[in-house]
């Protein structure tokens, strides 16, 4: 039988000492193992395979290839996190979808990410102007272009802009610029530069 002074054996806080210590071992976590420096570089790689192949997916425009590049994206996001790049290119094939609105979203999110990615300031530029706030688009566009002077695509857009204002010389003198950068690959800036001959 214990004594009237056995309580001062295992005063309370002693119990509460004893508790807190049995949640903090069974809250803490298993360390995790670490990915070497390889492993890390592997996941870059794969990821940035990913999202090369993402690309060409979304070159093909077939209900297929989209639902592919979708997935790849994810893919490489969960293997390196966000990046503007995988959320610029999730909002261009939301934009194809048709679901405007989310594609803005990831634009906009790409650019919270880096707000010196040349390639989202051009898409948000597009948004804008779709919306009728032309003013914006053109500052957005301008934007893209001074981040990344050899941005053909941005560039592309800047002489259409110009052209749709009837300044069919100028607009001329930048596709030129946008097709030398792109090395003649685009077929859309081509088909522009055609168009435009006959008119300045």
């Amino acid at each position: 039988m214990l004594s009237r002074t056995s309580h001062l054996l295992f005063p309370p806080f002693f119990f509460v000492l004893l508790l807190i210590n049995f949640v903090f071992v069974a809250c803490t976590p298993f360390p995790e193992k670490t990915a070497s420096p390889q492993d890390l570089l592997a996941l870059k790689d794969k990821a940035e395979e990913l999202y090369q192949y993402s690309i060409e997916l979304f070159g093909k425009g077939d209900a297929a290839s989209l639902e592919e590049m979708e997935a790849s994206l994810e893919l490489a996001i969960s293997m390196v996190g966000e990046e503007a790049r995988f959320l610029d290119a999730k909002g261009c094939l939301e934009w194809k979808l048709g679901n405007k609105l989310i594609a803005e979203k990831h634009f906009i999110q790409a650019l919270k990410l880096d707000p010196y990615f040349s390639e989202a300031w051009q898409h948000i530029a597009f948004v804008a102007v779709d919306r009728g706030e032309v003013s914006k688009g053109k500052k957005f566009l301008e934007q893209a272009i001074a981040l990344k002077p050899d941005n053909y695509r941005a560039i592309n857009n800047k002489a259409l802009e110009l052209a749709k204002s009837g300044k069919y010389r100028r607009a001329y003198d930048f596709l030129l610029q946008a097709n030398l950068l792109s090395d003649g690959r685009e077929d859309r800036i081509v088909n522009n530069l055609r168009l435009l001959a006959e008119l300045r």
